[in-house]
C-alpha cells in the first residue's frame, strides 16, 4: 500500500513538471500557422529551405535562379510589399504588351513601360519600318517560361533580370501589303533577356520599367 501511495505522488509529480514546461508558451516557439497578412510569396531563408516541401522547392526553381535569391531578399528588405509571384506574373504581362506595342508602332503605351533608353532604340526601328512601309503582324503565342536571372538594389532602384522563353509568330509586309518574310501559321522559339526597374523610395511605387533588352544566347 505504502508503494502504491509513492507512485501516485511521483506520478503526480511528473504531471506538474510536464505542464510547467510544456503547456506555456514564452513567445520563441515557432508557429505552424502563417498570420493572414503574412504573404506566403515572402522569401524563404536559407535554413528554413530543406523544410519546404519538394513542390514548392521545385516551384521556386522555376521563377528565380538559385544565384538570384540574395537580390531578391535585398529588394524585400527595403521593400517589405514586394510580391515576387506577381511581379513575375506582372513580368509575362509587360512581355507581351511591349511587344504589341513595339510591333504596332504604338509610341505612346511604350512610353508608359519602358525607360528613355529603350524608347530611342524602339523608335529608331520605328522609324525605320514607317520610311519603307513596311508592318509587322506579329503575334506572341506563349510564353513557357519567365525566369529571374539576377536581382539587387542600385541606388534607390529595385533591378531585377528576366530570361524568357516564348513562341512567336512573324510575318512582315512591304508597303503593298504584300507578304514579304514570316508566316501566318508557324511560331519561333524566341529567347530574350529584360531587365526592369523601379524606384522603391517614391510613394506610391512606380511602375517597373524595362531598362535594358538583350537577346538570350
Amino acid at each position: 500500500m505504502v508503494e502504491i501511495v509513492v507512485l501516485v505522488v511521483v506520478a503526480a509529480g511528473l504531471c506538474g513538471w510536464l505542464y510547467n514546461v510544456l503547456g506555456r508558451r514564452t513567445g520563441h516557439e515557432q508557429s505552424f500557422t502563417k498570420p493572414a497578412e503574412v504573404s506566403t510569396t515572402v522569401v524563404a531563408q536559407p535554413n528554413t529551405a530543406l523544410l519546404m516541401p519538394a513542390s514548392e522547392q521545385k516551384k521556386r526553381e522555376e521563377i528565380v535562379q538559385p544565384e538570384a535569391w540574395d537580390g531578391i531578399r535585398r529588394i524585400v528588405s527595403r521593400d517589405a510589399h514586394f510580391d515576387l509571384t506577381g511581379f513575375i506574373e506582372g513580368a509575362k504581362s509587360a512581355y507581351g504588351k511591349i511587344l504589341e506595342a513595339f510591333w504596332q508602332n504604338d509610341r505612346s503605351k511604350l512610353a508608359d513601360m519602358v525607360s528613355k533608353d529603350v524608347f530611342e532604340a524602339f523608335q529608331q526601328v520605328i522609324e525605320k519600318r514607317e520610311a519603307e512601309g513596311s508592318r509587322l503582324e506579329n503575334r506572341l503565342v506563349n510564353v513557357d517560361k519567365a525566369l529571374v536571372q539576377k536581382a539587387g538594389i542600385e541606388g534607390d532602384n529595385a533591378i531585377i533580370t528576366v530570361s524568357y522563353d516564348a513562341w512567336i509568330s512573324t510575318m512582315l509586309r512591304n508597303h503593298e501589303g504584300t507578304m514579304i518574310a514570316g508566316s501566318s501559321t508557324d511560331a519561333l522559339p524566341t529567347h530574350d533577356v529584360w531587365t526592369f526597374s523601379r524606384s522603391i523610395k517614391q510613394e506610391p511605387k512606380t511602375n517597373w520599367l524595362l531598362v535594358e533588352t538583350l537577346a538570350a544566347s
